[in-house]
């Protein structure tokens, strides 16, 4: 009886300092918690210690002070949880690359040892990845390298039996596949190497109260699936502006092969997608060149954060203005009209360009499409509270921020405190197609698409307007 009590007590009591500390509840409800947890002690202390309740009564009071010693240990389990979800999400220590050794697919080299003394051509990305890969390399098998300065052209000497093998990164395999039809089915890889290298791209915490002052959040969509800390290109690239006191939000998209100067360099331009290896912090500040604004948070998350949230909150729907079966997932078939998706229909459809006639600008919208349903699904019901748990386990590996634990539970409190109805309004920035160099590549031209100063300036009004307090109404985007 004693030790019952004891248990109690102390579970209740850590379980309100935690919840308190955590800070995640609005005073209304911690109060009304607090409140609770202290009567039920106090009552069951009186129950228990007092002998004019009899032997039954007090067998069942026991009973439920077991269920409610187990709901405090869930609940510390679960505030235990939001610590460690926390210093998961934040910028990883390291960066993760594969470097592939390619061959002819006609060619007899069967593993990395028969490529000794031979001719293998490399492209300098100029960055200690790549340096540690070919020091890798040379560890492995003694080569000669010869130097490209395009990767395709590099590709093309391959397939002629001009040299005998090359080594290049997982992202310039993924330029290869776009640029070169057929270049994985004329070759082989016959070695991986994997490196990591410290990660020296951070991006600082924005001092913004986040429940009254506007606030822009860059989010990067990554081509890839499971761990975050991979190097990779930002196939998705929006600008979120959020204003918490009209509960409006502003999606600005920007194509993924826009022509931008990256930033700190001098050169060539390079396709905007291509910023992302060199870190979500030059995305960043690319953007901020592009617009000439101040982004204050980044969301960087991949493949699997998309498919686990959309099946974690029980999918979502979402309105397709055509029928077709998806190039990325030829499994699935999506139909007109509005559609409920799971975690899989909803990334093939947001992967989506070859089906339309506007390519990419139609994929930015399907990519819009999806992030407002899952807004919408989230703050519209109870999906934030009773998901909760769910979510932080489905993101912690596969998403990545610098927005502080303060900053997360403010807009938590908020969420919970009002449940307001947000009002989402989206704006594509647009641009002609085009064939260039780019920065990254080299020489080769790749296809590339020029801004259009127009619409650029106008998603720069926009994102400044929302800043500066205006309602989506002042800003004609009602």
């Amino acid at each position: 009886r004693t030790l019952t009590t004891l248990f109690i007590l102390f579970f209740s009591l850590l379980f309100d300092v935690i919840l308190g500390a955590v800070d995640v509840l609005p005073m209304k409800y911690y109060l009304l918690v607090l409140i609770g947890t202290n009567l039920f002690v106090f009552l069951f202390t009186l129950v228990m210690n007092k002998r004019k309740f009899k032997l039954w009564f007090k067998i069942v009071a026991t009973f439920f002070s077991f269920i409610f010693i187990f709901v405090f240990m869930v609940g510390c389990i679960y505030i235990n949880k939001t610590y460690n979800f926390m210093d998961k999400i934040q910028a990883k220590d390291v960066v993760k690359e594969n470097y592939y050794v390619v061959v002819n697919k006609e060619a007899s080299y069967k593993d990395i040892n028969s490529l000794k003394g031979k001719k293998i051509g490399t492209y300098d990305e100029k960055m200690e990845i790549y340096q540690k890969a070919i020091d890798a390399l040379k560890g492995k098998v003694d080569v000669e390298l010869v130097k490209y300065d395009s990767v395709v052209d590099m590709a093309n000497d391959l397939i002629a039996d001009e040299i005998d093998g090359i080594i290049l990164s997982s992202y310039h395999n993924g330029v290869l596949e776009e640029e070169m039809q057929g270049f994985n089915d004329l070759t082989t890889t016959i070695d991986t190497i994997e490196v990591e290298v410290k990660n020296n791209a951070r991006v600082e915490h924005a001092q913004v109260n986040v429940t009254n002052e506007p606030f822009s959040i860059y989010i990067s969509g990554i081509d890839q699936y499971g761990d975050i800390s991979v190097r990779s290109r930002s196939d998705v690239n929006m600008v979120m502006t959020v204003n918490p006191v009209t509960h409006e939000i502003l999606l600005i998209s920007i194509p993924r092969d826009y022509y931008v100067q990256l930033h700190g360099t001098t050169g060539s331009k390079d396709k905007l997608t291509h910023a992302g290896i060199y870190g979500v912090d030059m995305s960043i500040t690319t953007l901020e060149d592009l617009f000439g604004i101040n982004i204050d948070y980044y969301f960087r998350v991949n493949f699997t954060t998309l498919t686990n949230v959309v099946d974690t909150i029980g999918g979502i729907d979402v309105y397709s203005d055509k029928s077709f079966r998806p190039w990325t997932n030829q499994s699935l078939y999506i139909n007109e009209g509005m559609v409920h998706m799971d975690g899989a229909t909803a990334l093939a459809f947001a992967r989506e360009r070859y089906t339309y006639f506007e390519g990419d600008r139609h994929r930015v919208q399907n990519q819009q499409d999806v992030l407002s349903a899952i807004i919408k699904k989230i703050t519209s019901s109870t999906t934030l509270l009773t998901k909760y748990t769910s979510l932080l386990d489905q993101l912690s590996s596969s998403f990545e921020t610098n927005i502080n634990m303060k900053d997360i539970t403010k807009i938590i409190k908020l969420q919970i405190d009002k449940m307001p109805t947000w009002t989402i309004k989206k704006f594509s920035v647009n641009g002609s197609d085009a064939m260039d160099i780019t920065y990254s590549t080299g020489s080769q031209k790749l296809y590339v698409m020029i801004p259009n100063e127009e619409t650029v300036l106008q998603a720069k009004n926009y994102i400044l307007g929302m800043e500066a307090g205006k309602t989506l109404a002042e800003l004609g985007l009602e």
